[in-house]
């Protein structure tokens, strides 16, 4: 389960959902929003306005799974820091400006928190509360039949 706080100019939004991840392939879903991204695509299904949005990511960008999985040159390490049992791990992505820590447990190394700054106007701060390491799990499937479909692949 993940819990996500997005402030945008003093804005916060908040949702939460769940990630699967297998192999290269990675899953959110929510209430509002269904998101698979594998070998370079996206589909995003938006359930409130019947939407699929199929897109493509360019291999040099970094997509928020990248930062996730840390599957990804473009992240640069900065720095660890072991605070109250848990080590901090600060990075940069001067791509896109970002800068952020992750916080794992000094356990087992299990992510709890990941926070990225990108300027004053936009934070992210995802908690992740509970991982669940299955040999195999359900997905989601929806009907989007009835659904507007958005084609944006080159």
């Amino acid at each position: 389960m993940l819990i996500i706080f997005k402030a945008i100019y003093e804005e916060e939004i908040g949702s939460s959902g769940v990630l699967y991840i297998k192999d290269e392939m990675y899953i959110y879903d929510n209430e509002k929003q269904f998101i698979k991204y594998v070998d370079g695509f996206i589909t995003t299904i938006n359930k409130p306005i019947k939407q699929v949005v199929y897109d493509s990511i360019n291999k040099n960008d970094i997509t928020i799974f990248d930062i996730l999985t840390g599957n990804n040159n473009s992240i640069n390490i900065d720095d660890e820091i072991i605070e109250n049992n848990k080590i901090r791990i600060l990075f940069n992505i001067e791509q896109w400006g970002i800068k952020g820590s992750i916080y794992i447990r000094q356990q087992d190394g299990s992510p709890e928190k990941v926070i990225f700054i990108q300027d004053e106007d936009l934070k992210i701060h995802i908690d992740i509360k509970s991982i669940a390491n299955r040999a195999e799990f359900n997905l989601p499937k929806y009907d989007i039949s009835d659904y507007e479909v958005i084609n944006l692949i080159e």
